[in-house]
């Protein structure tokens, strides 16, 4: 996990509220790109958890989050 936030791979992590599960904030082109990444998750390995992906597209973006990550968002108006 470490390595792939480190790297700008993963954005954030932790659990939900209710603690029902957690969250992985990923920027990837495509899920092929992230799978390396998620199938390492020890929790994915030994089929502790199942896993839904979801994919967005960020349209607006705050002016601190970094654009790399959105390259396509634009900050509001101010």
């Amino acid at each position: 996990m470490a390595t792939h936030t480190i790297s700008g791979r993963f954005i954030a992590a932790g659990p939900l509220e209710p603690r029902t599960g957690g969250f992985i904030l990923a920027q990837g082109d495509s899920r092929a790109q992230l799978e390396p990444a998620l199938s390492a998750d020890p929790f994915v390995a030994l089929g502790l958890v199942d896993v839904a992906v979801l994919a967005c597209t960020p349209a607006i973006r705050h002016d601190a989050f970094p654009a790399r990550w959105a390259a396509a968002a634009k900050p509001p108006a101010a």
